[in-house]
């Protein structure tokens, strides 16, 4: 009976906390909580602070990878192509071959040796022109953000020619670092000074080149893995690296257009945008979003076409699509900054209106994470009560916990919902802080991370167990 008392009084408790917009943990002064659940069907909101606006992090995906199918469609195909000029006589290219960029983002090794393949068919053996890659489609950008030290692998640089996330390993060979692959040099150099704490790797800069400085007094493992700067010069690396390994030679490389008086050797192409997109969501990878996003912006009209233009298109069509009045900035499509901001009720919205959408059979629940099976929320709200209840994506900074989807509650009623937790003065210290508060800060977000996910799941729970 006291048993049967205690439940009773907490389940009253439960739903006055969503009535009232209480809180059913404990915060602290610093921390910010909002939310949205929007009943789908029904004009029926459970809110608190829904319009006061917030750092989405990678939630930011949902708005910007609808966007491209929208605009390109879910079959849409990027193409990478190989051209030459000039003739073939006795086994020697007497011109230039060409590689031009559609901005795939999963262009990988196995593609780029099928392309050296295809010219080595030609019976082509030396070539005495130069290779010129082709990425005059829109501006490279040399990273997806500001945020960060630089040396992170999920802030590569992304254009029309991407390969291999754009990221490259180094291997320690004693106290110096090599690249992993012998034939493809990278500059490293060491240096004592000018490090943030846990800094390990500082970009040089240098044009033309990938050259780092390395921190000696770092730890680092045998294999140690760095961003790409240049993506269009690396990847052509990678071509003329597969050519090579077919015997085939040539030394120069540049960066040009390509003629019209070329002749086409090879076409890749890329998988379906939906299943891009499906990696995308599930591995919340920042490239991948980026690269498809300027080309749904290329499809659409935007000019001049850069990251900037393309943010403040995906922005247009977000609160034209969500019927939303708030006010939001976003600079980029991948979330990756601590300078966008969306609201809770945006978000859900947003949802809302797509619940019913889809894309040739795709629907965006089809690209989400389902709690206890899948992505991001595999090990979260695991347990047989709440297992398959949610679908959401998952985005997260330092001090900064999101996500945002549809949920389902033991009433079988379904839900569009966004939920921020955040401690914003944490966040904007670390924006702007010096080495000598860094690592404190750095040490602790990763508690206030696990606190935060556990207060996240419980506002979820109750939200699924009293309504």
């Amino acid at each position: 009976m006291i048993q049967f008392l205690k439940v009773s009084l907490t389940l009253l408790f439960t739903l006055n906390s969503f009535a009232n917009n209480k809180l059913p943990f404990k915060t602290s002064k610093e921390e910010f909580v909002a939310w949205s659940f929007k009943k789908l069907d029904e004009e029926k909101t459970f809110a608190k602070n829904q319009f006061t606006l917030h750092i989405p992090a990678s939630v930011l995906k949902i708005f910007s990878m609808t966007y491209a199918l929208e605009k390109l469609g879910p079959d849409f195909i990027f193409k990478t192509k190989v051209y030459y000029s000039g003739v073939i006589k006795n086994n020697i290219l007497e011109g230039n071959l060409y590689i031009v960029g559609g901005s795939d983002p999963y262009l990988n090794h196995s593609q780029i040796f099928n392309m050296a393949l295809a010219v080595k068919t030609l019976g082509i053996k030396k070539i005495n022109g130069s290779l010129i890659y082709d990425v005059s489609s829109y501006p490279e950008h040399q990273k997806i953000s500001e945020l960060g030290l630089g040396d992170q692998t999920y802030n590569p640089s992304f254009g029309p020619l991407n390969s291999e996330f754009n990221r490259h390993s180094l291997w320690k060979k004693r106290k110096d670092f090599v690249s992993i692959i012998e034939d493809l040099p990278i500059s490293i150099e060491q240096a004592h000074n000018d490090f943030f704490p846990t800094q390990k790797f500082k970009w040089r800069k240098i044009k033309n080149k990938e050259s780092w400085w390395i921190n000696k007094s770092a730890t680092f493992s045998k294999r140690q893995d760095i961003p790409i700067r240049n993506a269009g010069l690396w990847t052509t690396k990678l071509f003329r690296y597969h050519l090579k390994s077919l015997n085939i030679n040539i030394e120069k490389i540049q960066k040009s257009t390509t003629p019209k008086n070329v002749h086409i050797i090879f076409e890749n192409r890329s998988l379906p945008l939906w299943k891009l997109i499906s990696m995308t969501m599930e591995y919340s990878n920042n490239l991948l979003a980026e690269a498809i996003t300027i080309k749904a912006c290329e499809a659409d009209g935007v000019r001049p076409l850069n990251q900037k233009q393309c943010a403040k298109k995906v922005a247009s069509f977000i609160k034209k699509q969500s019927k939303a009045t708030s006010k939001i900035q976003i600079i980029n499509a991948s979330g990756l900054s601590s300078k966008n901001f969306i609201t809770t009720d945006l978000m859900a919205s947003y949802l809302k209106n797509s619940f019913y959408k889809t894309w040739k059979g795709h629907s965006l629940q089809s690209f989400l994470s389902i709690s206890g099976q899948s992505g991001w929320i595999r090990n979260r709200l695991n347990d047989p009560g709440y297992n398959m209840h949610v679908m959401a994506k998952t985005g997260s900074l330092d001090f900064i916990n999101n996500i945002a989807g549809y949920i389902r509650t033991k009433k079988n009623e379904w839900y569009s919902f966004s939920v921020n937790h955040s401690n914003t003065e944490k966040r904007k210290a670390l924006d702007e802080s010096s080495k000598g508060n860094f690592k404190e800060l750095i040490n602790e977000a990763r508690g206030w991370r696990k606190k935060s996910l556990k207060k996240v799941d419980r506002l979820l729970r109750t939200f699924i167990d009293t309504n």
